[in-house]
């Protein structure tokens, strides 16, 4: 079962409580980390890898996160009254590999909203 199974039910309440809306509706996306700490991170996947510091020696160490990432999607009414959630789609990185070298060569914040629906597309 996945994440669309289990929230169905609150997709299609958001659903209606939209259709009842008199005007358009503001869509906020936000993508949070569940970081957890494991011994072995292939096994529940990798969110990202930071650097803790310099050994003895004085080479770079680095820590492998462990986690899932949550990317949302929230409507809000044009008052900005919360009408529920429009998406909810968990990931882990690896399934987005490349996407830092997309993002070097690509700014998002510099694009038209048309050329962005293309650029997402390669990301998953």
């Amino acid at each position: 079962m996945d994440e669309r199974a289990i929230l169905a039910g609150h997709f299609e309440a958001t659903r209606s409580r939209f259709a009842a809306l008199p005007a358009l509706a503001y869509v906020l996306h936000d993508t949070t980390e569940f970081s957890y700490h494991r011994t072995h991170p292939e096994l529940i996947g990798k969110t990202t890898e930071t650097f803790i510091g310099k050994d003895k020696k004085g080479r770079p160490q680095e820590r492998t996160v462990c986690g899932l990432l949550m990317h949302s999607s929230m409507v809000l009414s044009p008052e900005g009254l919360p009408v529920g959630l429009g998406a909810v789609k968990f990931c882990i990185r690896k399934k987005f590999k490349g996407t830092n070298a997309l993002k070097k060569s690509i700014n998002p914040t510099r694009m038209p909203i048309e050329q962005k629906k293309v650029t997402a597309g390669l990301r998953t």
